[in-house]
C-alpha cells in the first residue's frame, strides 16, 4: 500500500496523543466496569469544575469517551497507526479516490 505521507505525520500526531492519554489516565484494555465508571465520574467532576455545571451533563460524553479508549488501548501502535491514517484518509480523499478504494 503507498501512504499519502500528508497523513502519515498527522496519523503519527494523532496515534501519539491518543497513546499518551491512555497511559495519563491509565486506561488498560481489560478495565472492569467499575474501574471505567469510577474514571468517568472522575472526568465529570474535573469537568464540573472547568466549565461549571452538574456531573450529570458530562456523564454520557465522559462514559463514551473513557470506552472509546479502552477500546483503543487494545490495539498495538501499528493497529493504532493504520486506524488513524485510514481515518484521515477517508476524511481527505476525493469522491473519485474513495471509489477507487471500494
Amino acid at each position: 500500500m503507498e501512504y499519502k505521507q500528508e497523513l502519515v505525520g498527522t496519523a503519527f500526531k494523532k496515534t501519539k496523543s491518543i497513546l499518551q492519554t491512555i497511559a495519563d489516565l491509565k486506561i488498560k484494555p481489560d478495565m472492569t466496569e467499575k474501574a471505567v465508571e469510577k474514571l468517568v465520574l472522575q472526568r465529570c467532576k474535573a469537568k464540573v469544575e472547568l466549565d461549571g455545571g452538574k456531573v450529570t451533563d458530562y456523564v454520557g460524553g465522559q462514559e463514551w469517551y473513557v470506552k472509546h479508549l479502552v477500546e483503543l488501548s487494545k490495539l498495538d501502535k501499528k493497529e493504532l497507526m493504520k486506524k488513524n491514517y485510514d481515518e484521515l484518509l477517508i476524511d481527505n480523499s476525493s469522491y473519485d479516490e474513495l471509489l477507487e478504494m471500494l
